[in-house]
C-alpha cells in the first residue's frame, strides 16, 4: 500500500504544478503520461487507493479528468484504456463531490 501512495505522490506534485499554471499538460504529456495513466487507470489502484480515499487525491482525479480530455481532442492513445479510470462506477459521483465542493470553495 505504501508503494502505492508513494506512486501518487509525484501525481499530486504534477497536479499542483499543473494547478497552478507551473506547467502544462502538452508541456509533460510526452514524458509522463504513460506513467500517470498507468497508476491512475489501475484497477487495483483505483479500488483499493485512488479512489477508496479519494479525499486525498482531488487534485490527481481532477488532472486525470483534463489529461483524459487533452488526450482524446489531440488523437492520442490513452494507456490502459480498457480499465480506464472514467469507467469505474464510483468515479463519477467522486468527480461531481469535488466539482461542487470547488464550487462552493468560490
Amino acid at each position: 500500500m505504501m508503494d502505492i501512495e508513494n506512486y501518487l505522490s509525484w501525481c499530486m506534485t504534477l497536479a499542483s504544478l499543473i494547478g497552478t499554471n507551473t506547467i502544462t499538460i502538452s508541456d509533460i504529456d510526452t514524458f509522463f503520461a504513460y506513467r500517470f495513466f498507468a497508476i491512475v487507470n489501475n484497477k487495483t489502484v483505483q479500488d483499493v487507493e485512488l479512489l477508496k480515499y479519494h479525499e486525498d487525491y482531488p487534485e490527481v482525479l481532477m488532472l486525470y479528468k483534463e489529461w483524459h480530455a487533452y488526450r482524446i481532442k489531440h488523437n492520442k492513445n490513452i494507456p490502459f484504456i480498457e480499465t480506464d479510470l472514467c469507467l469505474n462506477e464510483n468515479y463519477s459521483k467522486i468527480i461531481n463531490s469535488i466539482n461542487k465542493t470547488e464550487k462552493n470553495d468560490n
